[in-house]
């Protein structure tokens, strides 16, 4: 009986070997640890299976998912708490709250898991001037273990397909955050060499600390302009993200 072709392939990038998840790593390597079904499609439940992850992985997102998200809010938030603080004493209260939170959450993640984490990813630093590279940051890299992300796509993608061609990637809805599609070099790599540029609200570039690192991963505003312009004259991918279910 001979087998169905390929129709579908899928892509464990949660499970993917350390040493494989570099920029400078061939995409025929990812490529082999892929696997497919033909028109039938992947088995029922055979998707939602969740990857057993280290302790330190877990710890690691557990804390840098919140120190991310408050990032959000905290240029807003601290202004508005200190100018209560001056006539409420909750307030004052709430405030060294918030500024013992973030400073816990920052000590722990930048003096004792970012180290942890160069060391065990093989990475000089965490950010370069290479935006390629600087998507292979050690936060995307767990998230994608802490989500037990899996990618399925259609035949018409599977490389060479696409080599040729920038692309468009849509999630929607997004969710409160869109933690499921920051398995950044998945989009810069998998369907083509193209650096992929996700979007997001202009606000939230011009935030410290999550404005500066989401430049150097590679985000622009969520214009026509800008998207517009990074598939015509860069030829480059583009990610765009809406709605919050």
């Amino acid at each position: 009986m001979v087998a169905a072709a390929a129709a579908y392939y899928k892509f464990d990038i949660g499970q993917l070997p350390d040493d494989l998840f570099h920029e400078k790593v061939p995409v025929d390597k990812w490529l082999k640890t892929t696997t497919s079904v033909g028109p039938e499609g992947f088995p029922q439940d055979s998707l939602n299976k969740l990857a057993p992850i280290p302790w330190d992985v877990e710890l690691e997102r557990i804390l840098g998912i919140a120190l991310y998200m408050i990032g959000n809010i905290l240029p807003f938030l601290l202004p508005t708490l200190c100018v209560l603080a001056c006539f409420f004493t909750t307030a004052k209260f709430f405030l060294y709250f918030v500024l013992a939170y973030v400073g816990i959450l920052f000590v722990v993640e930048h003096f004792f898991l970012k180290p942890r984490f160069l060391k065990l990813y093989n990475r000089i630093d965490a950010m370069s001037d290479n935006i390629k590279d600087n998507q292979y940051l050690y936060t995307e890299r767990n998230i994608s273990k802490y989500l037990s992300v899996n990618f399925v796509w259609p035949k018409s993608m599977q490389r060479p397909a696409m080599v040729s061609t920038p692309m468009i990637f849509c999630a929607v809805p997004h969710g409160v955050a869109p933690f499921g599609i920051t398995a950044y070099p998945l989009w810069s790599k998998l369907f083509n060499d193209k650096l992929c540029h996700w979007t997001c609200a202009p606000v939230v570039l011009k935030l410290p600390v999550v404005g500066y690192y989401m430049k150097k991963i590679g985000y622009v505003p969520a214009k026509s302009k800008y998207i517009l312009e990074t598939l015509t004259k860069k030829e480059e991918n583009v990610g765009v993200v809406d709605g919050i279910a």
